[in-house]
């Protein structure tokens, strides 16, 4: 198994300017060509962008399956991430993240979007996520991250915009378990896009080798999209 993964926060379509326009992601995603892309801050029907579901709208552009996984309701149509792909789609499944009864920040319910694909006729499972802003809301969503971990055999890629740094504790767990792409010395900073300050997207591997992985540059959106080489 070899392939191309790639995590973009698209920031629903707006690059750092605050100008809406999906072509502002698929010109970053053509670019680099990942074989699949987990994305956060995605919008379906909803009033601003209009009857158009963004994940369509990128899979269709780059010739690419896509699946969009609803985390809330927003403006009248739907938020949260999606799934570009160039390997069969088997299975897609929106997991809710339990909201915790307290937290200490903005609260906004966040989900686990896991879809299983047909890499070269091995399986390969792949948690697209969004964790909240939080500390008790991340708490919450790496456990069920961890959950999912348990119950699923064979590689496993966990990707998306975390909402915390590396060295926070909240996080700990799930360094036990997956391998970051990045080595710890060479932590790229993703957020903000127009100088970034803090590394809060990642990609993370089990049951794969890391070949190489790079962080890029661009104003597309607020977060710098990661880029990783992996094989089994």
């Amino acid at each position: 198994m070899k392939l191309t993964a790639m995590t973009y926060n698209i920031r629903s379509g707006r690059n750092m300017a605050g100008e809406l326009n999906i072509a502002y992601a698929a010109q970053v995603i053509g670019e680099l060509a990942p074989d699949l892309v987990s994305l956060n801050e995605v919008r379906a029907r909803s009033a601003d962008v209009g009857p158009v579901n963004q994940a369509q709208q990128l899979g269709e552009l780059l010739g690419m399956e896509w699946r969009f996984g609803k985390s809330i309701p927003f403006m009248g149509g739907a938020y949260g991430n999606a799934l570009l792909s160039r390997f069969p789609v088997i299975s897609s499944e929106v997991v809710h993240i339990p909201d915790p009864r307290q937290t200490d920040g903005r609260h906004e319910h966040r989900t686990v979007f896991k879809n299983v694909l047909d890499v070269d006729g091995e399986r390969l499972t792949l948690l697209g996520t969004h964790f909240g802003l939080s500390v008790t809301e991340r708490i919450h969503a790496v456990a069920t991250v961890l959950r999912l971990a348990r119950e699923t055999e064979g590689p496993l890629l966990l990707m998306g915009d975390l909402n915390a740094e590396p060295d926070q504790s909240e996080l700990a767990p799930l360094f036990e378990v997956f391998t970051d792409c990045f080595d710890r010395a060479m932590l790229p900073k993703t957020y903000p896009a127009s100088g970034p300050e803090i590394r809060i997207d990642y990609i993370m591997a089990r049951g794969l080798t890391v070949k190489n992985a790079l962080a890029f540059d661009s104003l597309n959106s607020d977060h710098l999209p990661l880029l990783c080489s992996l094989e089994s």
